[in-house]
């Protein structure tokens, strides 16, 4: 009997597979948190990290979302302590 491949196993799971970041032409899993879309206001609260919400501006006090995947991947704008950081590209 076949195993389960690895990029199946991260897709039934609920995580995302293939090339996450430009420079590393490895295919991964992007696994899926658990607490995905649940309102914190740091990225410790967070099983993923704590993404600012669309429109938030920098240095700003605000509550933000915890990230549906674990890895950061594309533009992200994380929360920390209750501040929208700065926007970084992975």
């Amino acid at each position: 009997m076949m195993g389960v491949s690895e990029s199946s196993r991260c897709v039934v799971t609920g995580g995302y597979w293939g090339i996450m970041y430009p420079d590393d032409p490895n295919e991964q899993c992007n696994t899926q948190t658990f607490d995905g879309e649940k309102e914190y206001t740091d990225s410790s609260q967070c099983s993923g990290f704590c993404q600012a919400k669309p429109g938030s501006e920098w240095l700003t006090e605000d509550a933000g979302m915890c990230s549906k995947y674990e890895l950061r991947t594309g533009c992200t704008t994380e929360i920390e302590n209750g501040i929208v950081q700065e926007t970084l590209c992975f």
